[in-house]
């Protein structure tokens, strides 16, 4: 039970973990290390997904526009403080993720561009697929204006 915490980083992993794996913190607090992130790696992305929710999707994205939608029951548990695991099972050498998303059914995802670019995607358009999968490309992007990160919104709210 409880909500999940889940982790994205530019290395291509997940963790995911429970909300009371992390202790309350003063004010004065550092908080604690939710991953473990390797040289040259960023954490990309992050959500929350509700204790007993079945509404939600993952949805992560690369600079080069391939995107994967998958079950929040693909995604394993996992300790905080981990590397986690690998998202995709192979992304080309000049592609990196970018982005996570948590996706209520309902929802959009929105994502930006190195030129401050926006666009919206119906996250049903990207099929749902395996871990042995590398994705599909949605959004077609030069090397000088990839996607720099995605969240999900409610479309019907300006």
């Amino acid at each position: 039970g409880g909500t999940s915490l889940i982790i994205a980083t530019s290395g291509n992993r997940i963790v995911r973990f429970a909300e009371t794996d992390i202790n309350p913190q003063g004010a004065t607090a550092r908080g604690v290390r939710g991953t473990k992130v390797d040289a040259g790696e960023t954490v990309c992305g992050c959500g929350s997904i509700p204790s007993g929710s079945t509404s939600v999707d993952i949805v992560v994205a690369t600079a080069n526009g391939r995107f994967r939608r998958c079950d929040i029951s693909d995604i394993r548990k996992t300790a905080r403080d981990t590397r986690g695991f690998s998202q995709f099972s192979s992304i080309a050498a000049d592609d990196q993720l970018v982005g996570l998303a948590t996706v209520l059914h309902g929802q959009s995802i929105k994502y930006q561009t190195v030129l401050r670019r926006p666009g919206i995607i119906d996250p049903d358009k990207i099929p749902q697929t395996s871990k042995a999968d590398r994705g599909k490309e949605i959004v077609s992007v030069k090397k000088s204006n990839q996607i720099t990160g995605i969240e999900g919104f409610d479309a019907d709210v300006t």
